[in-house]
């Protein structure tokens, strides 16, 4: 017995090799589409970075100021800082190498540039912040906590400037 081939099976092989060349045509993206991935972590990476600035780190500024402020903090901001680290971090990583391989795609070198405002904020954390960190960790009372958490702050909005250049230089590069 011979089964002919109706028009259903056509369909099925149709559908078939479409979803197919969708799925592979993800892997095989244009300079313009990995350029729009990296404003996409650029974008993420900046509102990650606003909300702390305009959410969280007001509100260690205000635990600074409540009864037992050493103890509040001390309880508080390690689990707040590695928390949002673990987090903040790969994001970062993720926008910086995101506009390294859009700079490889498109041939275009000036993607470098947001990739090292990108990049920029993990030295700036680690040589600026750190003792800001170190001392809000601890709490202990020979520390000035408010000025601390203010100290801390204030270099906080560097890590957001920084980013928030690199997204606006990024968003240059990708409508030329």
């Amino acid at each position: 017995l011979v089964r002919s081939r109706g028009l259903g099976d056509v369909y099925k092989r149709q559908v078939s090799t479409q979803s197919t060349g969708t799925f592979f045509s993800f892997f095989s993206m244009n300079s313009r589409d990995i350029g729009g991935t990296a404003v996409l972590f650029g974008a993420l990476h900046v509102g990650a970075l606003g909300f702390v600035s305009f959410c969280s780190t007001p509100a260690i500024v205000h635990l600074t100021k409540v009864k037992d402020h050493n103890k509040v903090v001390s309880e508080f901001f390690p689990v707040w800082w590695i928390a949002g680290r673990n987090f903040m971090g790969p994001l970062g990583a993720i926008s910086g190498l995101s506009y390294i391989a859009a700079s490889y795609h498109t041939g275009n070198n000036k993607w470098l540039i947001p990739a090292c405002l990108s990049l920029a904020i993990f030295p700036h954390t680690y040589f600026f912040m750190g003792t800001p960190i170190k001392n809000l960790m601890k709490s202990t009372d020979d520390i000035d906590v408010q000025a601390e958490a203010k100290k801390f702050v204030g270099l906080h909005q560097i890590r957001l400037l920084l980013s928030v250049a690199g997204l606006g230089y990024a968003l240059y590069l990708h409508h030329m």
